[in-house]
């Protein structure tokens, strides 16, 4: 890797075939800004070799040919894992095409990267490389690494200034409070649930103290199944709103819905709890004041 490195997590971000283009370009760009002086000073070589070897005649010593490649220029390329199948471009085009007709994306990776730094393993040269994997928010990251700091800070800033403009509101669901407001709605739906099914239950039962022995049973069953419901849930929160959303129109259009459903339903739980939490407030200040 090189001497200075910027990095970051990408959380929460809308990737679709303009955003594709859109990140192709900045590192293009800084591809071909970088490059230039390079290939100037090969093709400034190339005349002075020869008129050399003209000025010298038979007599005039061998010429070394000069380079027609400089480890130190800078190629972009982008890989696609799509359908459990994964392809490296150089043509983002053919990028976008398989974006626009895989069934599933995977993963995408955009990369600008010199010859240097491939035949080092990174420990030399210039790099910029943007990984997106919904399936794993860790693995999702901007890396950028450069002998230079200055190019280092603008290729980072470059392509972590566009990732801001493209964020979504998948925070509002991912984030550290869902996991609790899951266990939250399913204690009060396994206390509620638990207190019909024992009313239900105890009348029924001949032996002594019914209601409460009926009551615990339910909370212990219905708590045992909630651990596994409450996983699934979860997992399907990250499924609907991922962390990195491939968006294609003609593809997701039921997600959409589903996504819409589940805010809802959110939206009316939370709601609900309030208003429960607030009846039961009053009811034990109530109860108090009495």
């Amino acid at each position: 890797m090189g001497q200075f490195v910027r990095d970051q997590i990408v959380r929460n971000i809308t990737v679709d075939e303009a955003a594709i283009n859109e990140i192709n370009g900045i590192l293009s760009q800084r591809r071909d800004t970088y490059n230039a002086p390079l290939i100037a000073a090969m093709q400034a070589k190339t005349p002075a070799a020869a008129a050399g070897a003209a000025a010298g005649g038979a007599q005039a010593a061998p010429q070394v040919a000069p380079p027609t490649f400089d480890p130190k220029m800078l190629v972009t390329t982008s890989v696609i894992r799509f359908d459990r199948k994964g392809y490296r471009y150089f043509d983002i085009k053919e990028t976008i095409r398989d974006f626009r007709q895989a069934e599933t994306v995977e993963r995408l990776i955009f990369t600008l990267e010199s010859l240097q730094s491939r035949q080092s393993n990174r420990v030399q040269g210039n790099y910029v490389e943007l990984w997106l994997e919904p399936a794993d928010p860790s693995r999702t990251t901007l890396v950028a690494s450069s002998d230079d700091r200055d190019w280092c800070d603008a290729a980072f800033t470059s392509v972590s200034e566009y990732l801001r403009k493209i964020g979504n509101r998948n925070a509002i669901i991912r984030n550290g409070w869902t996991p609790a407001f899951v266990q939250l709605l399913g204690v009060v739906i396994i206390f509620l649930l638990s207190l019909w099914a024992a009313a239900r239950i105890s009348p029924r039962l001949d032996i002594e103290n019914p209601f409460a022995i009926s009551l615990l049973f339910v909370l212990l069953l219905l708590s045992n199944i909630w651990t596994y419901v409450s996983q699934q849930i979860l997992r399907a929160t990250d499924h609907f709103f991922p962390n990195v959303r491939f968006a294609r129109p003609h593809k997701d259009k039921m997600q959409w819905l589903i996504q819409a459903l589940i805010g809802g339903l959110f939206t009316a739980v939370a709601l609900w709890l309030i208003g429960t939490m607030y009846d039961l407030a009053g009811t034990l200040i109530l109860s108090f004041l009495k």
